[in-house]
């Protein structure tokens, strides 16, 4: 433990943890001058992720035995909150608490709370990736949305992980009754592997908790809450399966069911339970979820789904009649797609911070081996060299002539044409066919590019539309690129790239 006892100016401490900025393995010090070290408990703070008016989030990392190293979320409470509130300090140990008893692949877990030199910490998984609000935000940047398959995956996913929530017992073996009272999209974490987490359980009700919140007092964000929540009543599990219902109106018809400016206007449609039918937005809405909105979301408790599991297994029963697959892989493409300059800017930050040289520096292109890629059309692309030109040879005119009628076959007759996990702004419009593709021979140390975008090898998805893309392998100073047109599964092989 540090000696409390000496004290220093201000402008000796910032200096000091400039200082420390230098050492590897320290390179966000900079970024912390209310931290009184670079080092928290066990644990190394690496660099910044995010702050708030209550805490701010870093990346850190535990070391142990034999190069032992595992990341993780560490939420820092503003000095000056506990100062002067002590209540504050009860609700973040009380959050920490009710977080770290819930066990579930859809709940954002917290390991670890702790005190040091007078600062408040709580040490949770590392979930690299966006919440739902983002991810639907930079879709609508560029004139998209979510398809109905993928939102139905998603809320059945936080359903799941709420349903966790609501079931989880205290240390006497009876349910706590835990209402977590703020699902709404910014509370919804999607990673760029693809999983789904609901967190923050800071506003939190549940038995035995040491701060509970005056029945004056609505907790939650507007729009989402429940009717019983704006009256003062006491809330169960319905409550928060009302909200979840909003999330996915949300997310379906790109509004809000309860509009207004200020109380006076949202209130009393929430208490009155008005508010437009999805497909009286969209008509494109699949009527099997706007009944799960429409249940969600009923005025009388009694009248929605009695759990969040039950809710889920609508969804899923939605999905399952649509034989969809791999919603998992298709919404970690879509988050690394979307947000992959965040992806790369973490990568980069975590090798500065253990003291790693920087890959920011491209690299020569070099020539490349010729590595072919059949298509419908009989064509060969090879790989592309220092000119930039791909070479493209015909097999003559039965080749050509074999390829027109294949492409005729697969898109008449064969393709089943499973739906994009992006839709314009009208569920309408007619899907675009898949094509899988797989990649191999990565090695686990290369950056693999799509499109100059970064992607994890093996199997993916993309849209059948004939457009060209081009993969890049980049190890060290080499540069590898293969080309391929989207018409078919295809296989596109790295294993003789060196």
């Amino acid at each position: 433990m540090k000696d409390k006892s000496r004290s220093v100016s201000a402008e000796e401490e910032r200096a000091r943890v400039r200082a420390a900025a230098l050492v590897p393995g320290r390179r966000s010090a900079p970024l912390m001058p209310l931290l009184s070290s670079p080092e928290i408990g066990q644990y190394e703070v690496l660099y910044p992720l995010a702050a708030g008016g209550m805490a701010s989030i870093h990346v850190a990392r535990r070391l142990g035995l034999s190069g032992f190293e595992r990341l993780v979320a560490l939420k820092v409470v503003h000095p000056h909150l506990i100062q002067d509130d002590e209540e504050f300090v009860h609700m973040f140990l009380d959050e920490a608490r009710l977080a770290a008893s819930i066990h579930h692949p859809n709940v954002g877990e917290v390991l670890e709370v702790g005190e040091e030199q007078g600062l408040y910490y709580m040490v949770s998984e590392l979930v690299l990736g966006h919440d739902l609000r983002g991810l639907v935000r930079r879709l609508a940047e560029s004139g998209q949305r979510l398809s109905a398959d993928l939102v139905a995956h998603l809320v059945s996913e936080v359903g799941r992980g709420l349903h966790a929530a609501h079931e989880v017992k205290g240390a006497d073996g009876a349910v706590l009754n835990l209402v977590h009272r703020d699902v709404t999209p910014r509370n919804i974490l999607l990673s760029y592997d693809g999983a789904v987490k609901l967190i923050d359980f800071g506003v939190a009700q549940a038995r035995g908790r040491h701060t509970q919140s005056t029945v004056s007092t609505i907790k939650g964000k507007a729009g989402f809450v429940s009717p019983e929540a704006i009256r003062g009543e006491v809330l169960d599990r319905r409550s928060d399966i009302f909200s979840l219902g909003v999330v996915l109106y949300w997310l379906l018809t790109q509004t809000y069911p309860f509009l207004g400016r200020g109380q006076v206007d949202w209130i009393p449609k929430v208490l009155s339970g008005s508010f437009r039918r999805p497909r009286e937005i969209n008509p494109g809405i699949p009527p099997e979820l706007e009944a799960v909105v429409l249940r969600a979301m009923a005025l009388r408790a009694d009248d929605r789904y009695a759990t969040a599991a039950q809710m889920s297994d609508d969804l899923d029963a939605f999905i399952g009649a649509r034989r969809c697959r791999d919603l998992g892989k298709q919404l970690s493409v879509l988050v690394q797609e979307r947000f992959a300059l965040e992806l790369l800017e973490h990568e980069e930050r975590l090798r500065i911070a253990r003291g790693l040289p920087s890959t920011a520096a491209p690299p020569q292109k070099i020539v490349v081996r010729d590595r072919l890629q059949r298509t419908p059309m009989g064509v060969e692309v090879v790989a592309v060299g220092p000119d930039e030109r791909r070479r493209v040879r015909w097999h003559g005119l039965i080749g050509v002539a074999a390829g027109v009628a294949a492409t005729m076959l697969l898109t008449f007759f064969v393709l089943p044409l499973r739906e994009n996990h992006l839709l314009p702004r009208s569920f309408g419009s007619p899907p675009v066919a898949n094509i899988e593709v797989e990649v191999i021979g990565v090695p686990a140390d290369a950056l693999l590019l799509l499109d100059g975008r970064p992607v994890k090898s093996g199997t993916m998805m993309l849209p059948g539309d004939g457009a060209k893309h081009t993969f890049e392998l980049q190890l060290d100073s080499i540069r590898v690129t293969r080309e391929l047109l989207a018409t078919s599964n295809t296989t596109v092989d790295f294993s003789n790239a060196f």
